[in-house]
């Protein structure tokens, strides 16, 4: 047979390459049969017990570590050393004041060689929610093209922000005379969606195109931010933060820059409560519009509990427009203490008294 010089080159490097790379395979297979055992005991799984099958909030439950017949030398829950748990311990305690999923890491010691383990969770509310009643105080005229997504009385002056692909806009008015006195529309690709007021600078979010637009308390824009969840729904503030909703059970808390400092699940009882929209925050409390719904939650912030509901639905019979949607858009009166609501395409909007 004949070679030439480059085939034989060729055939020199392949060689080589499948000399180097058997040698390699054999290096790894001698190492990972030398593997000390104790690192293989890291891989056993730390056997617990959860003793309840229902969970509540600020209710104490027991989480049992280990086999009945284990020892541990110490415990560290999601990375603290579990500074009660002794030797002979069996069994830990906990409790949460949240509700919302909980991932629990558990790592037990014993004579220097650890087990893992984890415990996937759900915190409950045990309150009872409890309706709340109100009265009509005045009815207003709205504009029933409105396709309302946002509400908020800052100043004495009321500001709205309207949706839909080509008709998205934001409106300073007189309160309450609702005469417009500067108009903002968006870009056609734009769907507007929930508003707040925070340190006098008008935030508005959009649904889908993950951006959102901050203006001045005359509607002239002053910048634009990035919006840190698939949708933006609904926009509060607490003076401190801003609050957001897309359309799931969690609410996030926000710094002016949008970057999030923390996520809260809301809980209606035993279930999530999704769809949660349009908000507004008043003395400590979250009000929540209810997509698809003509209900408004009252919702503690700091632990997600839903602990009051307002049942809207009668307002609809005043309605003239019949393209009248869902009820949408709540806005705090501070000087009486009262609520202007409205809903998408609504022809009026009332301001209700809670009784």
């Amino acid at each position: 047979m004949i070679y030439t010089l480059e085939a034989k080159n060729q055939n020199i490097k392949v060689n080589k390459f499948l000399k180097i790379s058997a040698f390699l395979f054999v290096s790894l297979f001698v190492l990972h049969s030398c593997e000390d055992p104790i690192d293989r005991i890291k891989n056993e799984k730390l056997v617990l017990r959860l003793e309840k099958k229902e969970i509540f909030i600020n209710t104490s439950f027991d989480i049992g570590i280990g086999k009945l017949d284990e020892q541990f030398d110490s415990l560290y829950v999601n990375g603290s050393l579990w500074k009660e748990f002794t030797p002979s311990s069996k069994k830990i305690a906990l409790s949460y004041s949240q509700v919302g999923t909980k991932s629990i890491r558990f790592k037990a010691f014993q004579k220097g060689k650890e087990k893992l383990g984890n415990v996937n969770l759900k915190i409950l509310s045990n309150k009872k929610i409890k309706p709340l009643l109100y009265e009509v105080v005045k009815a207003l005229p709205h504009d029933p093209k409105a396709y309302t997504q946002g509400l908020e009385i800052h100043n004495g002056f009321l500001y709205e922000s309207l949706g839909q692909y080509r008709q998205s806009e934001i409106r300073k008015q007189e309160f309450p005379k609702k005469e417009i006195l500067k108009s903002h529309p968006l870009a056609s690709t734009i769907f507007a969606e929930g508003l707040t007021i925070l340190r006098d600078t008008v935030y508005q979010l959009t649904w889908k195109a993950r951006k959102g637009f901050q203006y001045d308390l005359d509607l002239f824009r002053i910048g634009e931010f990035s919006i840190p969840t698939v949708e933006g729904w609904g926009l509060a503030n607490d003076g401190q933060n801003l609050i957001l909703s897309d359309g799931s059970h969690i609410i996030y808390f926000l710094d002016s820059k949008m970057n999030i400092k923390r996520g809260q699940e809301i809980y209606n009882g035993r279930q999530p409560l999704g769809q949660v929209n349009e908000l507004e925050f008043v003395n400590g409390k979250l009000y929540a519009n209810i997509y698809t719904t003509d209900y408004i939650f009252v919702i503690n912030p700091e632990n997600g509990v839903a602990e009051a509901y307002l049942d809207l639905s009668a307002l609809r019979k005043n309605l003239n427009n019949p393209e009248a949607e869902v009820l949408n858009g709540i806005a705090y009166i501070p000087e009486t203490g009262n609520f202007l609501v409205t809903g998408k395409y609504w022809d009026k909007s009332f301001i209700i008294k809670l009784i």
